[in-house]
C-alpha cells in the first residue's frame, strides 16, 4: 500500500514531478502481490500575498505492498496549476516498504481561491492516484515616491517662489492604496508648499503628482521632508518620505555710485566761455539692474552748469556710463550746484545720489574769433565743421534754414535734443521749400519736448536766411543750404564767429521770426515787417528786407579798383546798373556765375551778362551740369589789399521786387555779413579768384 502524507510549506510555483524519471506505463502489474496506494485529504496552503511564495509542504509516497512499484508518469492540472510548483526525489521505481517525497510550493499570481490537482500514474492496483492542492492569493497595495532621492531646489531670492517641481506617487502593488495624508515635516516645513490631486484611494498601477514649491524667508539653507501616509503593504499608517532641500539668497538690489564722490570743481572761467568738460561716472555696484529715472543739475546756481549723458534707462550690474558736465558762467560770481541721479538704488523708488559742482565765473575776456569755411571741403566733400558745431552743443541750438534735406544733419539735431537734453529750435522756409522741409519738420516735432520746428513767417516771400547758433555763444552764417546732394558740387562759404553783439542780434531776430512761424499742429503767428533787426558789432550784419539792398549797392559803389563777385542770381536792375557804372569808371569787375540752362542763351540772366560785358566787366560762367561746379555762394571782395578793402558773404542774392519773383533783397528774410577779418577776406579772395579763372568767358550771348 502507498501512503501520501503532507507537511505545511510556503508559496509555490509549478514544477511538476521534476526528477521522477521516464514513463513505464506499459509495464504489467507485478503478480507476486496486489499493490494499493492510499492518499491523505487535500493539501491546503495558507493565504499568501500575490507575488510572494508560501512555505512549502511535503507529500510522502510509500510502497506498502510486497512488490516493487513502478512510477510511470505525474502531472499537475487544474485552473490554478500555474500557481503551484512540485519537486520530487522519487525515481522511476519504488521498492516494497520504501518511500519518496514531493515538495509543493504555492506562489499566487492572482488573488482569490486557487486549486490544482497532482496526478500520479504507476502500476499499483489503484493507479492513478490524485491529490488536490488548495491556496488563497491575497492582493496588497505598495506606495512608491519618485524621485526617491527627493527634490533639490535652486538658490532662490528671499520672498520669491520657485517654479514647481513634481514628486510622483505610484501604487506599485496589486490592491487599492488608501491615502490617509500627504504632509510636510522636518526642519523647515513652512518654507516649502505642496499641492496634489491624489485621490483618497489609488488603484493598483496608478500614479498621481504631488507639486512642491520653495519660498525661502531668509538667507539660509533649508531642508524638509514630504511624507505620504497610507496602507502600503496592507499596513495601516505606513509612511513613505523623501527629502526636500533649497537655499535662500539675498534680494537683488541695484546700487548707484557716483565718482568722483567729492564732486567736480571747475577752473575759473570767463563769462561767455565754456570750461573744459569734466565727467562724473555713474556705476551700478549692486546685483540687479539699475533703473534710471532722471539725471539733472539743481542746487543754488544750476544754470551755470550743463550735463549731457548717454546713460541707458536700465544700467546692467557692474556697468558704468559717463555724465559729462560743462561749466559756462553767465556772470562773474561763484557758482554752486548739484548733479543728481534719481533711480531705484537699494530697491527704493526715487532714490537719489548727488555730487557737488562748483566753479567761478570771471569777467568776460573772450577774444572775438571769426573762421571762414570754404565748401566743398577738399577731403570728404561734406560739411564736417557744421556737423561738429551741432554735435558739440551743450544747451541750445537755434537754426534758420531755407532747405533742410540732409538726414544726417537732421539726425544730429534729434540726437542733441532727444539724447543730450539740448533745446533745439528750427525755423524752416514754408514759401518755396515746404515740401522739401516737411520730413525734417515732422521728425523734429515728434522727437520729444526738447525738439521743435516751425514753418517760416509768411510775411516774407521766402525765408532764405541760413544761420546756426549754438549755446548762445557761437553762430554760423552760411551761403549754403543743408542739402547733401549738392555738397560735392556747390561752391559755398560759412563764417563761424563768437561776437556777442552779432549773436544777440541774430538770436533776437530768430525769436521774432520763430514766434511768427507756424508751429506743429498750430497756426501762423503774427506776420509783418515791423521788426528791425540789429546790425550787430560795427554794423556788420546785413538784413533783408531792411538793409540788404542798400548794403549791396554800397559795396559796389564804394569800390575804387577791383570787384570780385560770386552770386547765384543777377536780375536786380539797380545792381546791374551799379556794376556797369563801376566798370565804366575803371574798376576791374570780375563776376563768376553758373548757367541755368543747357541751350542758348544758357541763362535767364544772359541779357544782363551781355550788358555787363559790353560795359567792360568780365563775366565767367560754368555750364549747367549735374557734376558741377555750381556757383551757389553770394560773396563780394572789393579793393582787396587796399585801405578801402571791403568784403561780404551771406544768403543775399542780386534780385529784388521789380525784377524777380524771388526778391532776395526786398521781400525775403535774408542775412549776410561784412567780413573784416584779414584771414577770412584772403580766403574769400583766393577762392573766388580761382573760381573766376576756372569759368568760361561769356561774350555777347555765346560761351567762348
Amino acid at each position: 500500500m502507498l501512503r501520501i502524507t503532507s507537511a505545511v510549506a510556503s508559496l509555490f510555483v509549478l514544477s511538476l514531478l521534476a526528477g521522477c524519471g521516464g514513463s513505464s506505463s506499459g509495464t504489467p502489474p507485478p503478480t507476486s502481490a496486489q499493490l494499493t496506494i492510499s492518499l491523505s485529504s487535500p493539501l491546503t496552503f495558507p493565504s499568501t500575498t500575490v507575488g510572494q511564495t508560501s512555505a512549502s509542504q511535503t507529500l510522502t509516497l510509500t510502497n506498502s505492498g510486497t512488490a516493487t512499484l513502478t512510477l510511470s508518469a505525474g502531472s499537475l492540472s487544474g485552473s490554478g496549476a500555474a500557481d503551484f510548483t512540485a519537486t520530487t526525489n522519487c525515481g522511476t521505481s519504488l521498492a516494497a516498504s520504501a518511500s519518496c517525497t514531493f515538495t509543493i510550493a504555492f506562489a499566487p499570481q492572482t488573488s482569490g481561491t486557487l486549486t490544482a490537482t497532482i496526478t500520479l500514474t504507476d502500476n499499483a492496483s489503484n493507479s492513478p492516484q490524485t491529490v488536490t492542492l488548495t491556496g488563497g492569493g491575497t492582493a496588497v497595495p505598495a506606495a512608491t515616491l519618485t524621485p526617491a532621492a527627493g527634490l533639490t531646489f535652486p538658490s532662490t531670492t528671499i520672498g520669491q517662489t520657485t517654479p514647481l517641481q513634481v514628486l510622483t506617487l505610484t501604487n506599485t502593488g496589486t490592491a487599492t492604496l488608501s491615502i490617509a495624508g500627504i504632509a510636510l515635516g522636518g526642519t523647515n516645513p513652512t518654507d516649502f508648499a505642496e499641492t496634489s490631486t491624489c485621490p483618497a484611494t489609488l488603484a493598483a498601477g496608478a500614479s498621481c503628482p504631488i507639486n512642491v514649491t520653495f519660498s525661502p524667508a531668509a538667507v539660509a539653507s533649508y531642508s524638509a521632508t514630504l511624507t505620504v501616509t497610507d496602507n502600503s503593504g496592507n499596513t495601516s499608517g505606513s509612511t513613505q518620505s523623501v527629502p526636500l532641500t533649497g537655499s535662500g539668497t539675498a534680494v537683488p538690489s541695484p546700487q548707484a555710485t557716483l565718482t568722483p564722490t567729492t564732486g567736480l570743481t571747475f577752473a575759473s572761467t570767463s563769462v561767455g566761455n565754456i570750461a573744459a568738460l569734466q565727467t562724473v561716472t555713474l556705476t551700478n555696484t549692486g546685483n540687479a539692474a539699475l533703473s534710471i529715472a532722471g539725471i539733472a543739475v539743481g542746487g543754488t546756481n544750476p544754470t551755470g552748469f550743463a550735463q549731457t549723458n548717454t546713460c541707458p534707462a536700465m544700467l546692467p550690474v557692474g556697468a558704468s556710463c559717463p555724465i559729462p558736465v560743462a561749466f559756462a558762467p553767465a556772470a562773474a560770481i561763484s557758482y554752486a550746484a548739484t548733479l543728481t541721479v534719481t533711480d531705484n538704488s537699494g530697491n527704493v523708488a526715487g532714490a537719489a545720489q548727488s555730487v557737488t559742482l562748483s566753479g567761478m565765473g570771471t569777467a568776460a575776456t573772450t577774444a572775438i574769433t571769426r573762421t571762414l569755411y570754404v565748401f566743398p571741403e577738399t577731403t570728404d566733400k561734406s560739411i564736417t565743421p557744421l556737423y561738429a558745431l551741432v554735435n558739440n552743443a551743450l544747451k541750445s541750438i537755434d537754426m534758420t534754414m531755407y532747405a533742410l534735406e540732409d538726414t544726417v544733419f537732421t539726425g544730429d539735431l534729434v540726437a542733441a535734443c532727444k539724447n543730450r537734453g539740448v533745446t533745439v529750435r528750427v525755423l524752416l522756409d514754408a514759401s518755396l521749400k515746404k515740401s522739401t522741409n516737411t520730413p525734417a519738420y515732422t521728425l523734429l516735432n515728434t522727437s520729444g519736448s526738447n525738439c521743435s520746428a516751425v514753418f517760416s513767417n509768411t510775411a516774407f516771400q521766402a525765408t532764405h536766411q541760413k544761420t546756426i547758433t549754438v549755446d548762445g555763444t557761437t553762430t554760423a552764417i552760411l551761403s549754403l543750404n543743408l542739402e547733401s546732394q549738392y555738397y560735392a558740387t556747390a561752391h559755398d562759404f560759412a563764417l563761424v564767429e563768437n561776437d556777442p553783439a552779432d549773436i544777440t542780434a541774430i538770436e533776437d531776430t530768430f525769436n521774432e521770426d520763430y514766434a511768427a512761424g507756424t508751429p506743429y499742429g498750430g497756426i501762423q503767428g503774427t506776420s509783418d515787417f515791423s521788426y528791425q533787426p540789429s546790425s550787430g558789432t560795427g554794423d556788420e550784419l546785413i538784413w533783408s528786407p531792411t538793409t540788404a539792398q542798400a548794403a549791396m549797392l554800397s559795396i559796389i559803389n564804394s569800390a575804387t579798383k577791383t570787384l570780385l563777385i560770386e552770386n547765384e542770381e543777377m536780375s536786380a536792375s539797380n545792381i546791374v546798373s551799379a556794376l556797369e557804372t563801376a566798370c565804366g569808371n575803371g574798376v576791374t569787375v570780375q563776376i563768376a556765375m553758373s548757367e541755368d540752362s543747357t541751350t542758348p542763351p544758357y541763362s535767364s540772366y544772359a541779357s544782363n551778362w551781355i550788358a555787363l560785358e559790353e560795359a567792360g566787366c568780365g563775366v565767367h560762367v560754368y555750364p549747367d551740369t549735374t557734376t558741377g561746379p555750381y556757383i551757389h555762394a553770394n560773396a563780394v571782395v572789393a579793393d582787396y589789399g587796399l585801405p578801402t578793402e571791403n568784403a561780404y558773404m551771406g544768403s543775399i542774392k542780386y534780385s529784388d521786387t521789380s525784377t524777380n519773383s524771388d526778391a532776395s533783397m526786398t521781400e525775403n528774410r535774408e542775412l549776410g555779413i561784412f567780413i573784416t577779418d584779414p584771414t577770412a577776406v584772403t580766403q574769400l579772395n583766393t577762392t573766388m579768384s580761382a573760381d573766376y579763372a576756372g569759368g568760361i568767358v561769356f561774350t555777347g550771348g555765346t560761351v567762348d
